[in-house]
This record gives C-alpha cells, structure tokens and sequence, in this order.
C-alpha cells in the first residue's frame, strides 16, 4: 500500500481504521483485493437471496465482526480493516493467538449495514467487558462509536434483533429496564431460572474432514 498511497484511504474515528481502497486503484494486488474479495462476497450474498439468520458476538468497544469503533456505518458494506490495538490484545488475552506478533493486524470483514442486512440477528453476549457496549447499544442513539448501535437503525427498517446476554454482560440492562423498555424494547430476565443442562456436560467433538464443530 505503501507504493500507491492514491488508490486508498482510512475512515475510522479511534484506532481501528478501515482501509478504503478506490475502485480504480492502479494497483493491481489492491483492486483485486476490492474487487474479488470485498466486492465479490458481498454480491454473492446478494445472489444467494440474502441472510436469514445471522448470528453475532460484541467486542469490548462494541464492535461487531471487525466493524471496528469509529469505522462510519455508512458505504463501509465490507471492508479491509487495520485492527485496533484493544481486539489484538482481547485476541492474544483469549488465547485465540500466543502472542501479539502472531495476531493478525488487518482482517477482511462484513461491515455493520451488510450484518444488518439480515432478516433476523441473533448477538450473544457473556462476561464483563460486553457489560458497557451492550447497554450503550440500547440506551443511546446510534453512533460509530459502538458499532452494535446500529441494531436500532435495522429494528427501525424493519429487522428482528434478539440479545441473549448472561447475567453479567446484561447487568447494566437490568438496572436500566425501566428506560429501556420504554423505548419499547423488550427485555426478559430468566437469570434465576436453573438451566436445563449445564455448559460443561455438553459433549463437543470436531470431524476430521470438514473441521466443523458438532
């Protein structure tokens, strides 16, 4: 990139930027990049008919996919994004990566308005440092700034959007039922509830040929 600095640039308000690379880039590895990748897997989706269900977690800052904080919702459908500092460290923090060397810093990745293209989404969310975003995300107007945000501007066009929060993620949501809910968001809490079969007796096993989870 350092080579054709014209054919791009970065949009993003904090760390994590999305690196923009313009339709007639002179490059020749960069226009590839646009065209056949972000381009390309957008448009499939498109011919396949859409998303029925998508199915999503949160970062700490609120990010969805690699939609990083700061990175504008708008034509960011996919993108090519420069990682903030805090997702590498959550990564190597997680064990996803030993070290930060070995992180990836750049990711290939839906932007919100494509994740939000779906006829119906599903985030999942567990743990402590999804506690602020989370409740950001529906006491606040949308904003960038926590990219899940723009759950409300789907549930505006029309989209069904669900949480399934553990008790912690959710905690800041149940202190703010009352101005949530009146913002006509449901909210359910069967936290006391005992659970029909607890985490740790699943059985998970991963085939050999496919490498998916069953």
């Amino acid at each position: 990139m350092g080579s054709h600095p014209k054919d791009w640039h970065e949009e993003g308000a904090e760390r994590g930027k999305a690196i923009v690379i313009r339709p007639d880039a002179r490059s020749e590895y960069l226009r590839w990049i646009r065209q056949d990748i972000l381009d390309a897997y957008d448009e499939k989706i498109g011919r396949t008919g859409g998303i029925d269900l998508q199915v999503i977690g949160v970062g700490g800052r609120g990010h969805v996919a690699f939609h990083e904080s700061g990175i504008p919702f708008v034509d960011n459908r996919m993108l090519l994004v420069k990682l903030d500092d805090n997702t590498v460290a959550n990564a190597v923090a997680d064990g996803h990566f030993s070290s930060r060397e070995e992180s990836p810093q750049y990711a290939v990745s839906m932007g919100v308005e494509l994740v939000y293209r779906a006829k119906d989404v599903l985030l999942l969310a567990s743990g402590s440092r999804k506690t602020d975003p989370i409740a950001e995300s529906l006491l606040d107007d949308p904003s960038p700034m926590v990219p899940i945000s723009y759950g409300k501007i789907f549930v505006k066009n029309g989209g069904r959007l669900f949480y399934v929060l553990d008790r912690t993620a959710g905690r800041k949501v149940l202190e703010q039922a009352d101005r949530i809910s009146r913002q006509g968001i449901e909210i359910e809490d069967i936290s006391s509830g005992k659970a029909a079969q607890r985490l740790t007796d699943l059985k998970f096993f991963r085939d050999p040929e496919t490498g998916r989870l069953g």
